[in-house]
């Protein structure tokens, strides 16, 4: 842990770890449906499609139709864009690309990238991370 966490937001990114390690890895895969909101933003109808399939519970038209309407606590800002990295990454823009591959490496480490979508940088794509 002490090679992992070298400063303040390494020992975050690590304790985000140790805090989801232990329940997901306790549970066997068919004990839980894992619901991340990135895929609930990238492809809502498929998403909830799988969650409804994972319960055994029929996929009503109105379900679907919700998809389209924002909730009463949506912020106006997130009513009225469409950017998915807007909405599923905010906090990418506000790190520097070194700091978003550290958090990844530290996820990784712990075995929990499946769990936590930071996307792959790339050298040759430099608006991989934006």
């Amino acid at each position: 842990l002490e090679r992992l966490a070298e400063d303040e937001f390494s020992m975050q990114i690590a304790n985000w770890c140790i805090s989801h390690m232990v329940p997901l890895k306790e549970l066997e895969s068919a004990e839980y449906c894992l619901v991340r909101f990135e895929s609930l933003i990238l492809d809502p109808e498929a998403e909830l499609v799988r969650v409804f399939d994972y319960l055994g519970l029929p996929l009503a038209r109105i379900h679907k139709a919700r998809l389209d309407r924002a909730s009463a606590t949506a912020s106006r800002s997130t009513r009225r864009t469409r950017d998915q990295d807007a909405l599923t990454r905010p906090w990418m823009s506000k790190l520097p690309k070194e700091k978003i591959e550290q958090a990844a490496d530290i996820v990784e480490n712990f075995g929990l990238s499946d769990f936590l979508a930071i996307p792959p940088t790339s050298q040759e794509d430099p608006d991989a991370v934006r």
